[in-house]
């Protein structure tokens, strides 16, 4: 069986226990919060860019160079799509990484948006 095989069916089996365990996975992820919500808000404090360089890895964001993408994310100051400038105080006006779901397996950053844009403009 090979690498590739390997890989797909750790996948199929992951998704299926997720789909069988949903609640059960969700009650620990909250539980786990809950716990350790002073540690977690903490590390995100001192380690901003390691922490959104884990998260973009966990949502599926896939790049040659992270430091890079990260510089580039934090020196934008608009929207590629719209022109907005970005605020932290509102919702909607907070900076996005899109990314194509269907690459996985080189890098698939298309955009950095609003969250407007994010959530109805790009699909």
């Amino acid at each position: 069986m090979s690498e590739a095989e390997k890989k797909e069916r750790i996948r199929i089996a992951c998704k299926k226990y997720y789909d069988n365990n949903r609640e059960k996975i969700a009650e620990q992820k909250r539980q786990y919060y809950k716990a350790n919500r002073e540690k977690l808000t903490q590390y995100q404090k001192e380690n901003p860019k390691l922490y959104r360089i884990s998260q973009w890895k966990r949502n599926g964001i896939i790049d040659d160079d992270y430091d890079l993408l990260y510089e580039v994310f934090i020196k934008e100051t608009n929207c590629w799509i719209c022109g907005k400038d970005f605020n932290k105080d509102i919702r909607m006006d907070i900076r996005c990484l899109d990314h194509d779901h269907d690459i996985t397996d080189d890098g698939n950053v298309r955009y950095i948006l609003c969250g407007y844009c994010n959530l109805f403009v790009v699909r």
